[in-house]
């Protein structure tokens, strides 16, 4: 059994604004990455899960 990350709840404010992120051109991209993490994170994704759809390393990151 894969762990899931830790259960992440987001207001709905926490949401929109990490959402905006990923949408601005402007927005570094290591942090849409961080945004995109903590949404799947949030949407109860595994850390392996998360992984394989931003197309990286579990150990890139850790929730």
């Amino acid at each position: 059994m894969m762990a899931k990350a830790p259960e992440i709840v987001l207001t709905e404010q926490k949401e929109k604004v990490l959402h905006s992120w990923l949408r601005s051109g402007k927005t570094e991209q290591r942090m849409v990455e961080r945004a995109r993490i903590v949404l799947y994170a949030a949407d109860g994704k595994t850390n392996l899960e998360i992984a394989r759809l931003l197309n990286t390393r579990r150990t890139q990151f850790r929730i």
